[in-house]
């Protein structure tokens, strides 16, 4: 199945969850869309606040928000984006503060050490061309790693990391064809070095 309709079927899916937590203060079903929605929540809250335990706290910060906040929210259709916004707003707000603090710029954020795998139904390479592909992801510049995180990962589109990035479409655009230059660059010269090594 296309990667895009999954996501879009994902989407789909935990909408039809909500409406059952609104209409049936169903914590069975909020459960599964926390499970369904930790994980890329809290690694983009991490690549922004660089601290797990600031980054679990803001997640479910947001979650408790949505429970409490469930009969208002109705009408959002997109419930991944909504809480990718929330995260990403919250995460900014303790950036300031400790900015605040610590005189810390913004443009400098986001330098943390994550790893992202790659689907093996898209990729099939070796393990160490993987860990190549892991090690270039995170040497991306912040902001591009994040875009990259968000649509190659989580399946965002562009208008909708344009809304949580608060950038344009066009930026967003540009910045995931910079990261996927590097890494067709990087992957295209291991490739070419595992083909020699397997030749000798």
């Amino acid at each position: 199945m296309p990667q895009a309709l999954r996501n879009q079927m994902d989407k789909a899916y935990i909408y039809e969850l909500f409406a059952e937590v609104v209409e049936r203060d169903d914590e069975v079903a909020f459960r599964q869309i926390y499970q369904r929605l930790f994980i890329p929540l809290f690694r983009f809250s991490l690549s922004l606040v660089k601290s797990k335990e600031a980054a679990e706290e803001i997640v479910q910060d947001v979650f408790l928000g949505l429970w409490k906040k469930r009969k208002q929210l109705l009408p959002v259709k997109d419930i991944p984006t909504y809480l990718f916004v929330s995260v990403k707003n919250r995460a900014l707000n303790q950036l300031k503060k400790d900015a605040a603090k610590n005189e810390i710029s913004l443009d400098e954020l986001g330098e943390v050490n994550l790893t992202f795998t790659a689907d093996p139904e898209q990729l099939l390479i070796t393990g160490e061309l993987l860990r190549k592909l892991d090690r270039t992801i995170a040497a991306l510049p912040p902001k591009c790693r994040l875009i990259y995180m968000l649509v190659k990962q989580h399946g965002l589109k562009y208008h909708e990391v344009a809304q949580v990035l608060q950038l344009s479409a066009k930026t967003v655009e540009n910045q995931l064809a910079i990261a996927m230059k590097k890494l067709v660059q990087s992957l295209s010269f291991s490739m070419e070095q595992h083909t020699v090594k397997r030749n000798r």
